[in-house]
C-alpha cells in the first residue's frame, strides 16, 4: 500500500537519530507498529483496573545498602 503524508523534517532527523534507521519507510512502518503496541499495552492494564483492591504497594525507597 502506498500513501503520502507529511512529516515534519525535525521530528523525522530525531527519530532517525533515535533508532538509527534510515529508510522513511521502514522508520514509519516500525513507529505505527510500536504505537498500536503502545495502545493494546494500555487497553490491557486498564482493563485490569480496580481487580486487586487490597494490593499492597512495595516502598518506593530503596534500603540503605552500603557497607560498614
Amino acid at each position: 500500500m502506498s500513501i503520502t503524508i507529511e512529516v515534519d523534517e525535525g521530528i523525522l532527523r530525531e527519530a532517525e537519530d533515535a533508532s538509527h534507521i534510515h529508510d522513511h519507510a521502514d522508520l514509519i512502518q516500525r513507529a505505527l507498529k510500536t504505537f498500536a503496541l503502545r495502545q493494546k499495552a494500555q487497553r490491557h492494564l486498564a482493563s485490569l483496573g480496580g481487580t486487586m483492591p487490597d494490593l499492597e504497594l512495595p516502598p518506593r525507597q530503596r534500603q540503605d545498602t552500603t557497607l560498614p
